[in-house]
């Protein structure tokens, strides 16, 4: 196993590669190239803090790859909960409710760790949960569930 990795270190990963999934519909996804095993860390992704309401916040095509942190702070009521871009492979990682890795982010340090919750095998594509608010207002859950 790698030494211990050090908070706000970023590398590169060495065991996913971006590929189109093999589900329909689902575009770009991130793939495993060698067995991942569970609690191992997949990727550390660097947050890009994005202004509070601009323009972008509007547009849903950048709005489908941002997070937020859900802590409230003294500008949360006035200008929203602050979005974070997620660099790496990090924009990459299709929706699947039966999820094989998780987001663990560590928004003062702008760091968004990709982690196995069971082992993965090569090959098999990695997918994390968006949470439940993600699709409320659109039936896509439902389309690309019906089709893994």
């Amino acid at each position: 196993m790698a030494s211990p990795l050090i908070r706000n270190t970023y590398y590169q990963p060495t065991k996913i590669k971006p590929k189109f999934s093999k589900y329909e519909g689902l575009g770009l996804g991130v793939i495993a190239t060698e067995n991942i095993e569970k609690g191992e860390l997949i990727e550390r992704c660097p947050l890009v803090p994005l202004a509070r309401r601009e323009r972008y916040q509007n547009d849903e095509q950048i709005l489908k790859y941002v997070y937020c942190d859900p802590q409230i702070d003294p500008s949360t009521n006035l200008h929203g909960f602050q979005p974070y871009l997620v660099l790496g492979y990090g924009m990459l990682y299709n929706h699947q409710s039966q999820n094989n890795s998780n987001w663990e982010f560590d928004f003062l340090n702008y760091i968004g760790d990709v982690r196995a919750n069971k082992n993965i095998k090569k090959g098999d594509e990695i997918f994390v949960n968006y949470g439940e608010d993600y699709f409320k207002e659109t039936i896509l859950e439902e389309i690309i569930i019906d089709k893994i």
